[in-house]
């Protein structure tokens, strides 16, 4: 069962589609942070998604919407402890 934190996402992996349920890892206007965000989570193995990118840019990249990077749920806890190591624990989406 999901919970209001937790999206369940279709990741493409070559031309098959799994799905994998996903958290909600942080939210953040600045795209340095999240591109930084998910090459950390590539370089550990961990799945991720980065979320609302269209939707930012139609909406003129005022920032008004924040766009999203989800992890897989069952690796949200070690995604989260690469974040506080990179020194980005304020941009966590609920800090532990």
């Amino acid at each position: 069962m999901l919970n209001g934190r937790e999206h369940c996402t279709l990741v493409m992996r070559s031309r098959c589609h799994y799905k994998i349920p996903m958290e909600e890892l942080l939210r953040s206007n600045n795209i340095i942070t999240l591109s930084f965000v998910q090459s950390l989570m590539r370089d550990a193995g961990i799945e991720s998604i980065w979320t609302d990118r269209n939707t930012s840019t139609l909406e003129g990249s005022i920032g008004a919407i924040p766009q999203r990077i989800l992890v897989e749920s069952e690796k949200i806890s070690l995604a989260r402890r690469i974040i506080v190591d990179a020194g980005l624990e304020n941009e966590l989406r609920d800090p532990a």
